[in-house]
């Protein structure tokens, strides 16, 4: 048993999406058998992996204290849409004990339907104001490791978007330079009641690969990146059949998914039998 773990931990560790669509096609009280098994480090990206249904019902499968392990260990975006798969008692209970910044990052996007914008937004990057000086601008992205990729935003004192700007363009700055003598001007954003369908079709994507999302009176609350608007796309909405297996040629067209599979499947039946029914009737 000790080598089969060793193993498929190994897999989990390097293959994290294979890993996750091996465990959406176990029984669900394996795949959380699994999970269980797994430090939070490397838990948390197959569950981010997998798809917000799925991974509900193992997060359902587990205590608070289990379930809340994981949770902290992902990022709003994808933490917000498992959680909307949750019951709201247990959901608010989850989202408690998060960090501070984390919970109200979790809380700002589970107030938007599914099909929005401000569902999928990155809260953490990165904004100043314009006159904040390039070398305290480029110190304080280095200190952001969740910003959204190669922009920050400049806002006002109210929080009101005033520009965007790419970081090569404060690294082509001088040091003494400041965001208002570099900053674009706000031409793209998307509003955060928007839906992802109108989002998609947006001419702001020809230029970037982020942009800012407002609320009301232009306030800036985060930017939506293209590759989770993709995604985004791709999940399915509540009352909607998940994608359709994948078929015996096309798992054995993915490298290493019948190896995992094999070492899951051992795994979880060389666990105890009372440790399987714990799992099964944990909340």
């Amino acid at each position: 048993m000790a080598r089969t773990r060793e193993l498929s931990l190994a897999f989990a560790e390097t293959h994290p999406s294979d890993a996750a669509r091996v465990l959406e096609h176990l029984p669900v009280t394996d795949a959380t058998a699994f999970l269980t098994l797994l430090p939070a480090r490397l838990g948390a990206p197959v569950l981010r992996h997998m798809l917000p249904t799925s991974a509900a019902r193992c997060l359902e499968q587990l205590d608070d204290e289990a379930a809340a392990g994981l949770v902290h260990d992902l990022d709003a975006q994808a933490g917000s849409a498992m959680l909307r798969y949750v019951g709201q008692q247990r959901r608010e209970r989850l989202v408690t004990q998060l960090p501070t910044a984390s919970a109200l990052a979790f809380r700002l996007l589970l107030t938007y339907p599914e099909d929005t914008v401000g569902a999928w937004i990155n809260t953490q990057c990165l904004a100043v104001t314009p006159d904040t000086p390039m070398a305290e601008a480029l110190e304080r992205l280095r200190q952001s490791p969740d910003s959204a990729g190669t922009y920050l935003f400049a806002v006002n004192a109210d929080q009101r978007l005033q520009g965007i700007v790419a970081i090569t363009d404060l690294l082509r700055a001088g040091r003494g330079a400041t965001i208002a003598q570099v900053m674009r001007p706000p031409g793209h954003r998307l509003s955060a009641r928007a839906s992802l369908s109108a989002a998609r079709d947006h001419q702001g994507w020809q230029e970037f690969h982020a942009l800012p999302v407002v609320e009301r009176q232009d306030r800036f609350i985060g930017a939506l990146e293209f590759s989770v608007l993709c995604r985004a796309l791709e999940q399915p909405r509540h009352g909607e059949a998940g994608p359709p297996g994948p078929d015996g040629i096309s798992l054995l067209a993915r490298s290493g998914w019948l190896m995992f599979a094999g070492l899951l499947q051992a795994l979880v039946t060389l666990l105890p039998a009372r440790t399987r029914e714990e799992k099964r009737h944990a909340r």
